[in-house]
């Protein structure tokens, strides 16, 4: 509730709801779902700049390896609903994250899924 609310003050509804979900609406409460960082550069933990790092690089090239997915790619927030977060990875298991990368490494574009709905107000 904090992090929405913070975003909110900061940035209004709209501009929150694009960068961070709602309370009760978040892939972290799953368990299957976190945010990854690189010690190396902290200044671009949960940043866009993470994913040019040499360590957002790596989980790029080799998540789906380990059955994970970049949750949010860049350039399909119009499906997501989300702006693109390098940092932010999804446990779908190593055959999941296969087909994900295959259809180009959106999980609803894989999963036959619509775009992301509007929250209901």
């Amino acid at each position: 509730v904090r992090t929405y609310g913070h975003w909110v003050d900061e940035l209004g509804h709209a501009e929150a709801d694009r960068v961070s979900a709602r309370p009760g609406y978040s892939e972290h409460q799953t368990g299957l779902a976190w945010d990854v960082g690189d010690a190396a550069t902290p200044a671009c933990d949960l940043e866009a700049c993470f994913g040019d790092t040499a360590a957002g690089r790596w989980v790029a090239a080799h998540a789906a390896e380990y059955g994970f997915v970049i949750r949010y790619p860049a350039g399909a927030e119009d499906v997501t609903g989300f702006a693109h977060e390098p940092w932010h990875l999804r446990y779908v298991g190593s055959a999941e994250a296969a087909r994900v990368e295959a259809a180009g490494g959106v999980l609803e574009t894989a999963r036959g899924l619509p775009p992301a709905p509007d929250y209901a107000d």
